[in-house]
């Protein structure tokens, strides 16, 4: 599935569409109920971080779902954890800190509140993403020890001990491989975490280091704001009949729908899909036939019963109806 800023209705299993922001500081959208006013700005996250506290900090995930309850909104990409590496960094403000742990419990705080709402955080950029200036394909080196006690430890607060269902990969390589198409952050996320949630790339279209079926095969699960690339696994497991690439279409499919089914959903719109219960054609006509049984059949008991323990039927009676 590719993501436009919010994934399209399927009618053909009922389910609606809905709307995706981004926005760590406050979603970037409007209300849709009350004064339709813009979603409020929050403040920054290393001020969040700052309070120490994780009643405060898990209240400020409660606001954010809050206001994803009047903007119809179940997914928005947010909390950023990254690590402050540098006070000039272009996105400090949407970092908690320069701890790995203190960055680790604010995480898994704020994403536990917006779950409270429904609302489906995806925790961002997953990892090793530390400067915003030439991000996008630069590679990143640390050794083992740093990246679990500092950069991913920050994640995983969120994604291993809390109740995050949403992370979203970086631009950055990591080594050498780009970060989307990292067999290794498949690894840690579903099988040391046991993460159950849905991986989605940083909005990245087609470039140099970047490859569709390499970013599917990986464990990337939606296209942020690309459905070229969609289009792109179609065509290709159509012209090989590549089975593997169809499972991991159909893994995608099964954490996206599950995400969904536990977020608020709010963001159909009447114009997309009407979801009835209303039973299918067949039911109605295996229904109806089911009437029709056993009215037959209690026809059939009165006239035995007639017929044997009454007179109704002897030659006699009906003689003399004639």
């Amino acid at each position: 599935m590719g993501d436009s800023k919010g994934i399209k209705a399927v009618k053909a299993v009922n389910k609606p569409g809905c709307t995706i922001v981004d926005g760590p500081e406050g979603m970037n959208g409007q209300f849709k109920y009350g004064d339709r006013r813009n979603c409020t700005g929050w403040a920054t996250l290393p001020i969040v971080g700052a309070t120490w506290d994780h009643d405060v900090q898990t209240r400020f995930g409660q606001m954010y779902g809050e206001d994803a309850l009047y903007a119809s909104i179940p997914i928005a990409y947010a909390p950023c954890a990254d690590t402050l590496r540098s006070p000039y960094s272009g996105r400090t403000s949407e970092y908690f800190s320069e701890d790995g742990v203190l960055s680790y419990y604010a995480a898994k705080n704020v994403s536990h509140g917006m779950r409270t709402k429904g609302l489906i955080g995806t925790v961002k950029h997953f990892f090793l993403n530390e400067q915003e200036a030439g991000r996008q394909g630069i590679s990143t080196f640390a050794n083992e020890q740093a990246i679990r006690e500092i950069y991913m430890r920050a994640f995983e607060g969120s994604l291993a001990e809390g109740d995050s269902l949403g992370v979203m990969t970086a631009y950055n390589r990591i080594g050498v491989m780009y970060a989307a198409a990292s067999q290794g952050i498949q690894h840690i996320l579903r099988d040391e975490w046991k993460y159950d949630g849905y991986i989605i790339d940083d909005a990245l279209t087609a470039s140099a280091y970047s490859s569709a079926p390499e970013m599917l095969m990986a464990g990337n699960n939606i296209f942020c704001l690309d459905t070229a690339r969609p289009t792109e696994i179609e065509k290709l497991i159509n012209d090989t009949d590549d089975g593997d690439l169809l499972q991991k279409v159909l893994d995608s499919n099964r954490y996206m729908y599950y995400i969904m089914l536990k977020s608020s959903m709010g963001g159909a719109s009447a114009e997309e899909i009407v979801v009835s219960d209303a039973a299918p054609w067949w039911q109605i006509v295996l229904r109806v036939l089911d009437v029709v049984a056993v009215v037959l059949l209690a026809g059939a008991v009165v006239m035995y019963v007639l017929h044997t323990y009454t007179k109704v039927f002897s030659k006699k009676a009906v003689a003399n109806q004639n």
